[in-house]
């Protein structure tokens, strides 16, 4: 796995932006410990884990949990691709690593720029949406709640095929 990115600058405005399914989706800078190339052969399986839970990394001697996003949110599965990279963030002391499509830049968006989370949520819905940051080119990211992402799994997608049906390429 190689390093995509150096130390980045904290900033409670400042997000990582990337894209899961084509929809564009924003964590705050401050969790990101570091972003890496994503390599399906270096995961290590474990049973029993929820389907979206795929398994655990070793990056130079600490192993933790990896994630993959699309499955988290309840999409079908893909191959793994070379352009696919881990987020891989800290929520106290919970390092794990998150499997996105690709991770598109560094963004700021002010409180100004946030509006609150949709009203339409399900009953079963996990609240990991923290709100739409509205950006400069008119597009939206979704800012998702980190600590909700890694740390509950009470919202667990149903479960599919024993293999979650990746394909590695």
């Amino acid at each position: 796995m190689d390093q995509l990115s150096g130390a980045l600058p904290v900033s409670d405005t400042t997000y990582v932006s990337f894209s899961v399914d084509a929809e564009n989706y924003a964590i705050g800078v401050g969790v990101v410990t570091e972003i890496i190339r994503f390599n399906p052969e270096g995961l290590t399986e474990v049973p029993e884990l929820p389907r979206f839970m795929r398994g655990v990394l070793n990056l130079r001697g600490k192993v933790f949990p990896v994630m993959d996003l699309r499955l988290r949110f309840g999409l079908d599965p893909i191959p793994y691709s070379d352009r696919m990279v881990v987020l891989v963030v800290s929520v106290g002391d919970q390092t794990t690593g998150l499997i996105v499509d690709a991770v598109s830049e560094v963004i700021r968006i002010t409180p100004k720029e946030i509006e609150p989370a949709p009203l339409w949520k399900r009953a079963d819905a996990t609240g990991l949406v923290r709100g739409m940051g509205k950006r400069s080119d008119g597009s939206v990211s979704i800012l998702l709640d980190v600590a909700k992402l890694v740390c509950d799994y009470k919202g667990e997608v149903p479960a599919g095929p024993a293999d979650g049906g990746m394909e590695q390429s």
